[in-house]
């Protein structure tokens, strides 16, 4: 089957076939993924940043679009090893991550579409220019662990549990839907974030590393998706786990 990179970072026009995934993520969930026709890339560990997010892939790098990544210094050598034989573009940050907040989220920018949304205080010097380059609207807000905290459904909608960008958002005409933070797992962390535990794997099918049905805005949630034509899928019966964001990277090209 012939394969592209996706345009735009985290949004799919076709079925994925590759996505970029925390090395520790369960084997369930891997094979939940697999039946679904999906390859994936399992990532290393980060030592600069805390044991929690070592292996989160939104943590370690960013996807600029086309088969373009900017990657961390840390992870550079990993994530190219595994990236290359693809065909891809990656590019290496200048600022070394550091374990203390926010020190570690210089990659971790949600981009809906052409919006971007981080504190760019402490974006990747990287980042910014490609932004600035291909005319991105750059929204600022105080939430550093921006992808993480955001649910991507399409170019115009999104859920989250930060205040701040669900704000941002609606000014900017994007359909946010706001719910509360926690019920998600994350371990050595009082609670994980909703999009860290999320992916698109098609246009109309959103992956979630477990089951929202216990999730108190359950309802809200899956409202919002149909509201905007997307399928959640659960890839188990656990509360999801924060995996640092399902990446998809690659598209069936027909």
């Amino acid at each position: 089957m012939e394969l592209r990179f996706l345009k735009q970072p985290f949004i799919p026009e076709k079925q994925v076939k590759l996505m970029l995934i925390d090395g520790r993520t369960p084997e369930t969930i891997l094979k939940e993924l697999s039946s679904l026709g999906i390859d994936f890339i399992l990532t290393e560990k980060c030592n600069s940043v805390q044991e929690s997010i070592s292996y989160h892939p939104d943590i370690q790098l960013h996807p600029l679009g086309n088969g373009r990544f900017a990657v961390c210094q840390e992870s550079f050598e990993n994530l190219s090893n595994k990236l290359s034989k693809y065909n891809c573009e990656i590019i290496c940050g200048t600022n070394p991550l550091k374990s203390n907040y926010p020190n570690d989220i210089a990659y971790n920018v949600a981009r809906i579409g052409e919006i971007c949304f981080h504190n760019f205080k402490y974006t990747a010097p990287i980042i910014k220019s490609h932004f600035v380059d291909n005319g991105l609207v750059m929204l600022n807000v105080k939430q550093g662990y921006s992808k993480c905290s955001v649910v991507i459904l399409n170019k115009s909608a999104i859920i989250t549990s930060d205040k701040g960008i669900h704000e941002a958002a609606l000014k900017y005409g994007i359909d946010s839907m706001l719910i509360s933070s926690g019920n998600i797992v994350l371990e050595g962390q009082s609670y994980g974030f909703i999009g860290g535990c999320t992916g698109l794997i098609s246009p109309d099918i959103l992956a979630v590393t477990g089951s929202l049905e216990n999730h108190p805005d359950y309802k809200k949630i899956m409202n919002h998706a149909k509201k905007h034509s997307i399928e959640i899928l659960f890839l188990s019966g656990n509360i999801p786990i924060d995996v640092g964001s399902l990446i998809p990277i690659m598209e069936a090209a027909i």
